[in-house]
């Protein structure tokens, strides 16, 4: 059984999935209607929308070789694989991003 995602189960259009090999929630662009549910719906704040497609994205860790890891210069970040910490590690709340961001690569 699949760990519980917040957005995944709040979308009512069942847009969002687990991929492995990374088990990333990736957001199915031909299910996704827009609607920002999932959005709203993430504790973590890491879904976007893109105006241009008109469909929410996020990232999907690159199928396990984030291109962010390797393009920082200052290797400053790092490819941990995921494990379930629920229960063991409160949500992280962060601030809305004022701006779309902006990571080509990531965010089509």
């Amino acid at each position: 059984m699949s760990h519980p995602v917040p957005c995944a189960d709040a979308c009512p259009n069942a847009a969002i999935d687990v991929k492995p090999p990374t088990n990333a929630r990736v957001i199915d662009p031909a299910k996704c209607t827009g609607c920002k549910v999932c959005m709203k719906a993430c504790p973590w704040e890491m879904i976007s929308f893109d105006p241009e497609t008109t469909r929410a994205t996020k990232c999907f860790l690159c199928d396990g070789k984030p291109k962010c890891v390797e393009a920082c210069p200052a290797e400053a970040l790092a490819y941990v694989s995921w494990v379930d910490l629920i229960g063991k590690v409160p949500p992280r709340i962060t601030p809305a991003l004022n701006k779309p961001l902006a990571c080509g690569d990531c965010h089509k």
